[in-house]
């Protein structure tokens, strides 16, 4: 695989270069191949799809036999099975720098779905939606796949269908289940405090990205809450836990508060935010984070809802500023 990489000159994608189109040839017939899952190993098999994407992306025009629908639901299955297995034999089979390879194939996905280029028309985002969708939604994702992997294919998922127009049939209403929602805090939110800034940084990037630009559903949204502070309750109390929380607050309000959910707003998210503990959790986060715009439409979003009196009382009882707490009251 490296020789034909050398031979195609991938690393000059501008260059034109005569021998893309036969490898473009050779290598779709491979991996589509009913003889590529066997004798091939994991770890040739990535390879192999790496490559093929790599010279998709540098191959200027499509060939006939790519022009058109050229991943077909068996390829993305395929696809799959293949990321999976790939990530199973990482920890153990694999050398550390083959460990990446999933987020390389999820990276090139990306590249040839034209990301970058949201307006322009690329057929290829339909097939990549249907590959991620699987993907993220199979039973194998949360294992073995590292947290990593799985921003990495969530985060690359959210990028396609927001800059897909004209989505694939299963895409196009309600495509995010109260189940997907759950594994989505999870994924963000689980062992955050023991990772790079990096890592956190990413997780707030999918978050803002998801709440900004998915059409939530009553059950989605309720979800979405419910399992944030599921997740937060057992370790409040680091500091990377208060500047966490404190983003999925500003992304909660503000999705709570926005004029497309209207009515349809489930008040189940809404109860669920004004549970006492859950209230007096989010008023001390933001007045540690000295927010008081996003507390204000916090009060607005329910301002006569019973948990109040007691969480300004509790504030009061604390050992929080005075000063602090009197933006509450008002």
């Amino acid at each position: 695989m490296k020789s034909i990489g050398d031979l195609m000159d991938i690393k000059s994608p501008c260059k034109d270069n005569n021998n893309c189109l036969p490898a473009l040839e050779f290598l779709y017939t491979l991996i589509t191949s009913v003889e590529f899952d066997d004798p091939l190993t994991p770890s040739e098999q990535a390879s192999a799809m790496m490559m093929f994407f790599s010279l998709l992306n540098c191959t200027s025009p499509c060939p006939p036999f790519l022009e058109k629908n050229w991943c077909t639901s068996q390829l993305a299955t395929k696809s799959v099975q293949i990321a999976l297995r790939v990530a199973d034999h990482s920890t153990t089979h694999l050398s550390a720098q083959s460990s990446s390879l999933f987020i390389t194939i999820v990276k090139n996905i990306g590249t040839f779905t034209d990301i970058d280029s949201p307006h322009k028309d690329n057929n290829n985002r339909g097939p990549a939606l249907q590959f991620l969708h699987a993907l993220i939604t199979s039973v194998k994702f949360d294992n073995p796949l590292t947290l990593q992997e799985q921003r990495s294919a969530l985060m690359m998922f959210l990028h396609v269908v927001n800059c897909t127009s004209s989505r694939p049939p299963f895409l196009e209403k309600d495509w995010c289940t109260p189940q997907l929602a759950t594994k989505f805090v999870q994924i963000t939110l689980r062992d955050l405090e023991s990772t790079a800034w990096y890592n956190f940084a990413s997780a707030y990037e999918l978050d803002t990205y998801f709440f900004q630009h998915t059409s939530f559903t009553n059950k989605t949204l309720a979800s979405f809450v419910s399992a944030l502070f599921e997740e937060f309750h057992p370790q409040m109390g680091l500091w990377m836990d208060v500047i966490a929380l404190w983003t999925f607050l500003h992304l909660i309000v503000t999705g709570l508060g926005s004029e497309h959910l209207g009515l349809h707003v489930c008040q189940q998210s809404l109860e669920y935010l004004h549970e006492p503990d859950n209230l007096f959790t989010s008023c001390r986060v933001l007045l540690l984070w000295n927010d008081p715009c996003i507390l204000r439409r916090l009060a607005l979003l329910h301002p006569k809802h019973s948990s109040w009196s007691g969480c300004i009382q509790r504030l009061e009882d604390s050992d929080m500023d005075r000063a602090l707490v009197v933006e509450v009251r008002y």
